[in-house]
């Protein structure tokens, strides 16, 4: 079940790389980021969550895996400018 969450992982963040190096005028940008702001704001902090929703949301928390990986923000984007460079670290990190 490790291996199986792993991948889990690794997918997410591959997803997480094709949204950073969408156009800003991409539909997977607009709904995940505020437009405009050198790093990127998750666009679920610009709203009040109802009671009952979760804690946690997605591009938060993959950003943050996502940036533990690169380690800064411009290596982050370094790294996800290129679909086969991305791949190769996240590979790298996960052993596989």
């Amino acid at each position: 079940h490790v291996a199986t969450s792993r991948l889990l992982q690794k997918r997410q963040l591959q997803f997480f790389g094709k949204i950073v190096r969408s156009s800003h005028s991409h539909p997977l940008c607009q709904s995940s980021f505020v437009p405009g702001l050198s790093f990127p704001l998750p666009l679920t902090d610009w709203y009040v969550r109802r009671r009952g929703r979760p804690h946690k949301e997605w591009i938060p928390e993959v950003t943050a895996q996502a940036m533990a990986i690169a380690g800064s923000w411009a290596q982050l984007i370094s790294h996800t400018s290129s679909k086969n460079l991305w791949n190769y670290i996240l590979n790298r990190h996960f052993g596989f």
